[in-house]
């Protein structure tokens, strides 16, 4: 039925117009937000940053140390378990 009641498109109408996507509704967003993020005056500091080498020491000390601390905690178990 659909077939024999169609009805000529006008076919640049139809491609010239906006499709609203979820892709299109965040980069609108993004545009709104980009005054307050170019406003935002605060600068950063070469001391607000860790660099990652002294991070990753000290995260390295951390584990060496639990690492040992579990060993001797083995190795006086085994001890003990052999005194009996």
């Amino acid at each position: 039925r659909s077939l024999f009641h169609a009805e000529p498109v006008e076919a640049e109408k139809i491609l010239n117009r906006a499709a609203d996507t979820a892709l299109t509704r965040a980069a609108q967003r993004s545009v709104g937000n980009a005054a307050q993020i170019i406003d935002d005056t605060e600068e950063f500091q070469e001391t607000d940053f860790t660099p990652r080498k002294v991070e990753q020491k000290a995260n390295k000390q951390d584990t060496n140390k639990r690492k040992k601390a579990h060993k001797a905690e083995r190795q006086r178990k085994a001890k003990a378990r052999k005194r009996k």
